[in-house]
């Protein structure tokens, strides 16, 4: 009678969750853990049991910015790595960025180009790292390829000078249209530490742009340069890691930047507070288009600031018509400046 009267209380109070019944012969024992069943239908009694805990995958921290020296107070610096380090370099890059197209503002400016070809044929660039060259450092990456100093390299298929700055000095006249196009379509200048050398090998800043110091590299980098109206800059990149920087004043000359891991590295930039300004094509081509009508004082400059034109640092006097192209034609380049 007893374990009659049990077995019909038991619905009862395992819905409660709180009874064990063993030892009344033809049942098993009950078994509280059976309760889950019941509880899927009916309301929870009591305190609820705490969720299950779903373990997240690791983030990894986001590597310290070593003290930069002398770091600019005008710099605002925004470092990231990647959570993932890749064991191999980044993949080359299929085809450059597309080139910003500005509007040359019709009749009221005119245009200057030219094309730069090597004096006697194309040189022939000094090796910086061999392909396979064990002993450099981080040579899984840094010589993965060959690598060259690209102030000799000529185009692919041509006799063209590439890399070369072409910009107005001390220009007469402004075109306002032209630079709000330009700090609206291009607000960010990015230079690549790729396979341990920089790309572009040059590349031309207009004030109120931010200048991008990335790698796509697994490896460390630093990133240093000391330009002569801006503040120095020196800083690690970490494995695929970034920063932005801002420059508040033009430069007289290409400023380097150098990697002291790798110090084969270098790459240059022209800081400058207007937008008349080319860097030479692998065809050895340049154009400056929206240039103030009058005359304009045009430098030629291979990347480390050794000239190319007529008057040296006071510039080629070129003149310039509204709704006209000044062609400059051919300029032949001898490689004995750089020597």
């Amino acid at each position: 009678m007893f374990c009659e009267w049990i077995r019909r209380l038991t619905p009862i109070v395992v819905g409660i969750g709180s009874l064990s019944v063993s030892g009344c012969g033809g049942d098993p024992a009950f078994n509280p853990t059976t309760a889950v069943v019941i509880r899927d239908t009916k309301p929870t009694l009591g305190t609820p049991s705490a969720p299950a805990v779903t373990q997240a995958q690791p983030v990894a921290a986001a590597s310290p910015s070593p003290a930069a020296d002398s770091e600019p107070s005008n710099t605002e610096t925004t470092t990231t790595a990647a959570a993932t380090q890749t064991a191999e370099p980044a993949a080359e890059t299929a085809a450059p960025a597309a080139e910003v197209k500005l509007d040359a503002g019709g009749d009221a400016f005119g245009t200057i180009k030219g094309r730069l070809v090597w004096k006697g044929g194309p040189p022939t660039p000094p090796v910086l790292v061999r392909q396979g060259d064990g002993s450099v450092k981080d040579a899984a990456v840094c010589s993965y390829k060959e690598l060259i100093d690209r102030r000799f390299e000529s185009g692919s298929s041509s006799n063209g000078v590439p890399h070369v700055f072409a910009y107005l000095t001390r220009p007469q006249g402004s075109n306002p249209v032209l630079m709000q196009q330009l700090l609206a379509q291009k607000p960010v200048v990015t230079i690549d530490q790729k396979y341990c050398e920089y790309i572009p090998f040059s590349a031309v800043y207009v004030v109120g742009q931010e200048l991008e110091l990335k790698s796509s590299d697994p490896v460390n980098h630093n990133v240093r340069y000391a330009p002569l109206a801006n503040r120095a800059f020196n800083q690690i990149l970490p494995p695929n890691g970034s920063t932005k920087v801002k420059l508040t004043s033009p430069e007289r000359r290409p400023t380097e930047l150098k990697c002291d891991i790798h110090p084969w590295m270098s790459g240059w930039f022209m800081a400058l507070d207007h937008p008349f300004a080319d860097v030479s094509d692998e065809n050895g081509e340049f154009e400056i288009v929206g240039v103030p009508p009058g005359t304009q004082s045009l430098i030629i400059s291979f990347p480390n600031g050794v000239f190319i034109n007529e008057g040296r640092a006071t510039g080629q006097k070129v003149v310039v018509k509204a709704g006209e192209v000044t062609d400059l034609g051919t300029i032949e380049v001898d490689p004995g400046l750089l020597k």
